[in-house]
């Protein structure tokens, strides 16, 4: 009997996700920041730049004035690395970034100091040297995510981004 019952909630609830499924129509419902219909990038080519970019991630965040790397930070990083190994023809750049807090040139150096944290940890995830480089740009107002005063927008900035990088001859 208790089966019975288990099926029928479960045949119910199917019921009711279809029904609900048949009202929503064809449209995909959007990203407001993005304008992009959800799910729009689950197809990509797979190895591709747009590839690592939807479905591994690029970027990694960091906390104001710190270039230490959190645990959100570091599972991005680790499906870098294994993205990585599976795709051997890219090298990549690793951009470091600040927010607008502080001067130019402390900017610039905790951008690199950031970068080079993200290099240390895929070195340590075993992605080889000869296939990373680093480049700051502290927090040049053309390369910002957003000017803003807000924190929780500033924090978007305070960033390190992986560009890949086609190696030559592949």
């Amino acid at each position: 009997m208790r089966d019975l019952l288990r099926l029928a909630r479960i045949l119910a609830a199917a019921a009711a996700l279809a029904a609900m499924t048949a009202c929503m129509g064809t449209e995909k419902p959007v990203v407001e920041a993005t304008g992009v219909p959800v799910g729009g990038g689950v197809n990509v080519p797979a190895g591709s730049n747009e590839d690592f970019i939807v479905n591994v991630g690029r970027r990694t965040y960091f906390a104001a004035n710190s270039a230490e790397l959190d645990e959100v930070a570091k599972v991005t990083l680790q499906k870098q690395a294994d993205w990585l190994a599976r795709h051997t023809g890219y090298k990549i750049k690793i951009e470091g970034f600040a927010d607008d807090g502080g001067g130019v040139e402390s900017n610039k150096t905790l951008g690199l100091k950031r970068a080079d944290a993200v290099r240390a940890y895929l070195g340590s995830l075993g992605l080889a040297s000869t296939r990373m480089r680093t480049k700051t740009f502290g927090n040049l107002k053309e390369r910002l995510v957003h000017d803003c005063n807000d924190l929780s927008c500033r924090a978007q900035n305070r960033r390190v981004v992986t560009v890949l990088e086609r190696e030559t001859g592949v």
